[in-house]
């Protein structure tokens, strides 16, 4: 279908919908579209298109779509000026509560401060991160502008291993420290964290991340610890800017920002195959340590008996092999692994599906093709078709590894 717009209007797209600019001129967080340009929108998530004159648009919409056409700008005049009071030099760090429109003011200072030098975006959004799958974090490099962080490649990635960093708070710490040690020379960085900022263990979580960053800017979307934040950011010299949090942001509900992970989750393993592989040629650890483990077996089977008393089928009865330990096959379940190279940066995700007590062999599956050398194992269960099922708190033994 065709919509017109009148120069200063506005078309607020809700996925699974596209667009293609047919006409005139138009902008997706200052980045300028061309013309036949297709804007994607995924489910549950808004794109505002906004005229810079009488524009027209070709939509595509999807199962649950929606568009609204609107008599303004959503993005807030504040955030345009922020991003050109920013200079040369900057390590912004954005903070708020889950949905406050984090994504959509980097991609504005993104897009407004990449036309005279690369900027890169540091991602530590482990549930709902833009370049990395769900329970990784990493960093991405822009030369260019563009209408969504999705589009950028990462050139880097960690593994954390679970979906919200309350799950380990230390560990979370560590990864991200692994990410940014890459990036210590970058003159340019943005940085996206996690919405987890209510409570305590929140707010000391959040405080440790800035002693690790050591951002020049916070900024912080809508309501949130404001004044616990002012001294620790005087003293690492960061300055605090409070934005608003526009209305135009939808607001998803946690079994949408679930199945968004999901829906991740299984796009990266569309081209997936099963492989057999011999356990001992592979060096394995945990997403609670960098340290190697002898064997995967012990771990493997801990996180099904916690899984089966939790009330998950992980097929732990086996079949009348008495040389199989607990077999994922039959269940058509796995635990979400992490294939690592030698700097121990994720080359792909992996799902672990058994492990043969006496065949010395382990299956995987896995869209890496290449020699798996580190099989980092994780401690998300998912189904067949990529639900979360249940996550594995380790016991001391694996922490302290």
């Amino acid at each position: 279908m065709r919509v017109e717009l009148r120069k200063g209007q506005s078309l607020l797209l809700k996925g699974p919908a596209s667009a293609s600019l047919e006409s005139g001129s138009a902008e997706v967080f200052g980045h300028r579209l061309k013309r036949g340009e297709n804007v994607v929108v995924k489910p549950w998530k808004t794109l505002p298109l906004t005229s810079l004159e009488d524009s027209s648009f070709e939509l595509n919409l999807g199962t649950g779509s929606a568009y609204e056409l609107l008599d303004f700008d959503p993005v807030p005049d504040s955030w345009k000026r922020l991003a050109d009071s920013l200079g040369e030099r900057f390590r912004v760090m954005v903070m708020g509560r889950v949905d406050a429109g984090k994504t959509s003011i980097l991609l504005t200072l993104l897009n407004r401060t990449i036309s005279s030098c690369e900027v890169f975006f540091v991602d530590l959004d482990v549930g709902q991160g833009e370049i990395c799958p769900p329970t990784t974090m990493g960093y991405a490099r822009a030369r260019s502008s563009t209408y969504t962080l999705y589009s950028l490649r990462a050139e880097a990635i960690y593994a954390f291993g679970f979906t919200s960093p309350s799950w380990y708070v230390g560990r979370s710490i560590e990864v991200a420290e692994q990410v940014l040690r890459n990036l210590q020379s970058a003159e340019r960085v943005l940085i996206d964290v996690d919405g987890w900022i209510e409570g305590d263990d929140a707010l000391e979580h959040k405080l440790n991340l800035i002693q690790k960053v050591r951002p020049t800017h916070v900024l912080l979307l809508g309501v949130g610890p404001a004044q616990e934040l002012e001294g620790l950011l005087t003293s690492v010299g960061a300055e605090l800017i409070v934005l608003e949090r526009p209305e135009t942001v939808a607001v998803r509900s946690r079994e949408e920002r679930r199945r968004a992970r999901e829906m991740r989750i299984s796009s990266v393993f569309r081209d997936s195959s099963v492989r057999q592989l011999v356990k001992n040629w592979l060096r394995y650890s945990t997403v609670y340590s960098d340290l190697y483990i002898d064997d995967p077996e012990s771990y493997f089977d801990e996180a099904l008996l916690d899984a089966e008393r939790h009330g998950i089928d992980a097929a732990i009865a086996t079949h009348d092999e008495l040389d199989v330990s607990p077999n994922l096959r039959r269940a058509e379940v796995g635990l979400l692994s992490y294939v690592l190279d030698d700097e121990f940066r994720v080359q792909a995700l992996a799902l672990l599906k058994g492990v043969a007590r006496f065949g010395n062999t382990i299956r995987v599956l896995t869209s890496h093709k290449e020699t798996i050398k580190h099989l980092k194992l994780g401690a998300v269960i998912l189904s067949s078709d990529y639900q979360e099922l249940h996550v594995f708190r380790s016991s001391e033994r694996w922490r302290s590894r």
